[in-house]
């Protein structure tokens, strides 16, 4: 549990630096190499969509988003598993992709250490700040909140434990 609080950190930590973020131009994701050597602009779009508010740079969030989802299409180590226990078809898009940068983030930070778990208690928690932070635009989620009432509880990780 430590070590996930510690990720968490790490997490939040690098949002403030996300700002200087430059979305990679002219990438090519062939080769496993192709999707290692991009790791780290992965995990800094991952970064800095969670930290932009929605309404500000519109058409970089755009580039963004269609970075991260080609990273994730094709890479040959990380998958994402969208468990239909745990995340439904009511979710915001913006949210979704929030979810799952953050989940293959979780994987590429942690290696062999990631679990199903650490996982999806990473995506969610992550999800959580991002929503909180663009409630107005995204509008009411009741899955969302009923996350952030558990998160309150420190009821979250037991929750998420048995969906698994």
């Amino acid at each position: 549990m430590k070590k996930l609080a510690l990720i968490i950190f790490i997490s939040f930590s690098f949002n403030a630096l996300a700002q200087d973020f430059e979305v990679p131009e002219n990438y090519v994701l062939k080769t496993k190499q192709d999707y290692a050597k991009y790791e780290k602009d992965f995990i800094k779009a991952v970064d800095w969509i969670t930290a932009t508010p929605l309404n500000k740079e519109m058409a970089k969030r755009k580039k963004a988003y269609q970075f991260i989802i080609h990273w994730l299409e094709g890479s040959p180590t990380v998958t994402v598993n969208l468990n239909g226990k745990i995340i439904n078809a009511d979710f915001p898009p913006d949210c979704l992709l929030v979810y799952m940068g953050a989940y293959a983030k979780n994987i590429i930070l942690q290696k062999e250490k990631a679990t199903a778990l650490s996982n999806n208690l990473t995506a969610i928690n992550t999800l959580i700040t991002f929503y909180k932070k663009n409630k107005k635009q995204l509008g009411r989620n009741k899955t969302i909140e009923k996350y952030i009432k558990l998160q309150k509880k420190n009821k979250l990780e037991k929750f998420l434990k048995s969906k698994l």
